[in-house]
């Protein structure tokens, strides 16, 4: 449900579609969903066919562009079987300053107009691109079959005119219901943000740990080499001529042998 700026903009907007004839859209169950209904355009393959958009406004109308999809099927690279358009304006080209009446004639362009170079189904895109007359013939008999004689919804009529929309107010359940939404999301928000910093603590302390091994183990392998140093110099290093006995060794010059004094 669209917030107090959101149902203003979307009475407005209804306002002025009461009063354009190429534009015919109707509430659903809410003023906050639509029905539209668009002739095919003329001179395309789409000529002569009815074709009907769902549209539904979310809670951050109009600063985010409402949801659009086509009801009725259609062949076009960038509308799918699901009824999903590849508009820019339904993207990062929308502005809160866009009225209703302007997007439901830039969809209708859009048939007469279609963009390869963006499509939402390549197949389709491939087809326009290398062989248009082939793509005019199936988009026509698509036309023929799924949107001549086409009827709206069940429980949508366009035979009147769009009566003034009725906000209906929320009951204590719903807002119960909202409110407990809105908590969640901030807790979620807040455990996301707990479960990172400890996840960031826990990658530091396995860091810290990891360095304070490897500086252990260094250090270990220092001593070690300082013991095997000491061992070969007390075993072939710089020996004494001294005895034990404090008697000094001369070698004879003779035998060469060391005789003690």
């Amino acid at each position: 449900m669209p917030g107090s700026a959101g149902k203003k903009r979307i009475t407005k907007e209804l306002e002025l579609l009461a009063g354009d004839e190429s534009v015919q859209v109707r509430t659903v169950d809410s003023p906050a969903h639509w029905v539209a209904k668009m002739d095919g355009p003329h001179g395309t393959p789409y000529d002569g066919g009815t074709f009907f958009l769902d549209i539904t406004f979310s809670h951050n109308y109009p600063f985010t562009p409402p949801r659009v999809k086509f009801l009725t099927r259609i062949y076009h690279p960038n509308i799918n079987a699901e009824g999903a358009i590849c508009l820019d304006l339904l993207k990062d080209q929308w502005s809160p300053a866009l009225r209703m009446s302007q997007l439901i004639m830039s969809i209708a362009s859009l048939l007469g107009e279609p963009n390869p170079d963006d499509p939402l189904v390549l197949s389709i895109a491939k087809v326009y691109k290398s062989d248009p007359r082939r793509y005019n013939g199936i988009a026509r008999e698509w036309t023929l079959r799924f949107a001549v004689g086409n009827k709206p919804p069940l429980g949508v009529s366009f035979d009147h005119r769009q009566k003034p929309p009725q906000w209906r107010r929320m009951t204590k359940r719903e807002k119960a219901e909202r409110v407990a939404a809105k908590a969640a999301k901030a807790r979620a928000k807040v455990d996301a943000k707990t479960s990172a910093a400890s996840n960031a603590q826990a990658k530091r302390k396995r860091k810290s740990k990891r360095k304070s091994k490897n500086k252990s183990k260094n250090k270990n392998k220092g001593k070690g080499k300082e013991a095997i140093d000491a061992v070969d110099a007390s075993d072939c290093g710089g020996q004494s001529n001294d005895g034990d006995d404090g008697s000094v060794f001369t070698p004879d010059p003779v035998s060469g042998l060391s005789s003690a004094m």
